[in-house]
């Protein structure tokens, strides 16, 4: 929070501070551009604000923004209760559409801020709400929120995302442990709490491990994160054993079987004996499949294996499956497959049994050629050729 009013008083205060310190001190307007390479302003808006015309800006700004503080205006007694109500009935619903409610082991206080006096607290294992006036629990989760944007979310001209992304919230939690469930429960429509917790159960339900070496020990662990399924395999160390999200950089201490340093959540980490061998790379994956080629024609077997043979015959065109199909480049060889469609189909090649190449003779050793073993599918070395009756040759 800022608690200088405005930008010339801040300066006033560093320079009595900051002395010998040769940083510049900007004071940007709208409409200013700025080369952050040399820290100068290149144009410099018209309309500005100073000193002398501080009080006239606020005024004008005050009865240009009229309409909206008097929308934001406390409403009354009546309107509250109403307010207050229609919040109980939307928490009610929504804590009946969460199917992972007995995960949640801390209560959640609820309150309107122009209401202090009542609040609502939310028993998720115990699957009630009652009304409650103190908190009366070490570890809670709180939520406080202006009766006007209570309203606006519950007449679903906001959803409860926007409220919580236009900051007009207060949330704290005793400890401060992040609970996915319990967030999701505040942010989310009720109708979208189903696909949360399947979204959960599917993550959950993964059970691919990785292997991490961490330089001194190496640890078996669940391949995604707990929170939003985040490939682990992409994250990196810290302080050797601390295994980082990187998606929202969530902390698992591998030393302490993998539990998240910011709540209960863990990657289930095994330390693993020193004898088992790692892969070439510091983080390797298991049971790992390859990706399934997709087929861009209706190309025959035959077909098929010709491509195949072309792609293993061309030098630099990377390696080909045994179904045709280029493993590098599968679009430049279903080209080569539908290419192979549009040629003639010609008959298969036949060549004359006499021309065909004869098998090496039977090893005769030391024998005489009279007492060696004949070979029964080899024709006598006395029997005459027979000509060739191939039609090319007559």
């Amino acid at each position: 929070m800022n608690i200088f009013p405005r930008a010339q008083k801040l300066f006033t205060y560093l320079r009595k501070r900051l002395k010998g310190v040769s940083s510049e001190l900007l004071e940007p307007m709208p409409g200013d551009v700025l080369d952050p390479a040399s820290a100068t302003f290149l144009v410099l808006a018209s309309d500005r604000l100073d000193e002398a015309r501080f009080e006239e800006y606020v005024r004008t700004y005050a009865a240009r923004m009229a309409e909206l503080f008097r929308d934001r205006a406390t409403p009354e007694p009546a309107e509250l209760a109403r307010v207050f109500s229609l919040l109980r009935s939307e928490l009610e619903e929504k804590l009946s559409r969460l199917d992972l409610r007995d995960r949640v082991g801390v209560p959640l206080y609820v309150s309107l801020r122009d209401l202090p006096s009542r609040m609502l607290r939310v028993d998720f294992r115990a699957r009630r709400i009652d009304e409650v006036t103190a908190i009366a629990d070490e570890r809670r989760y709180t939520f406080q929120l202006a009766a006007v944007d209570a309203l606006r979310v519950l007449e679903r001209k906001m959803t409860w995302e926007e409220l919580f992304l236009s900051f007009r919230v207060r949330l704290s939690r005793v400890p401060d442990e992040y609970d996915p469930v319990l967030h999701g429960f505040l942010v989310l429509e009720a109708k979208d709490l189903g696909s949360l917790c399947d979204s959960i159960r599917e993550i959950e339900a993964n059970q691919e491990r990785a292997i991490i070496d961490t330089g001194r020990a190496m640890y078996s662990l669940n391949r995604y994160c707990p929170h939003q399924g985040a490939d682990l395999t992409e994250g990196w160390l810290e302080r050797g054993s601390v295994l980082v999200c990187p998606r929202h950089r969530w902390h698992f201490d591998l030393e302490k079987q993998g539990r998240c340093t910011l709540n209960n959540s863990s990657v289930c980490a095994e330390h693993l004996p020193h004898n088992v061998e790692a892969m070439p790379k510091t983080v390797h994956k298991l049971d790992e499949k390859p990706a399934d080629l997709v087929a861009l024609n209706t190309a025959s077997r035959r077909q098929f294996v010709s491509v195949s043979r072309r792609a293993r015959a061309r030098k630099g065109r990377g390696s080909s499956s045994r179904c045709g199909w280029s493993v590098r480049d599968p679009v430049r060889t279903s080209r080569s497959a539908m290419k192979a469609e549009a040629l003639p189909k010609l008959s298969p090649r036949r060549t004359c049994p006499a021309r065909r190449r004869r098998p090496p003779a039977w090893p005769t050793g030391s024998l005489p050629l009279s007492q060696t073993p004949r070979n029964p599918r080899l024709p006598s070395p006395d029997a005459p050729r027979r000509r060739c009756r191939c039609p090319a040759r007559g």
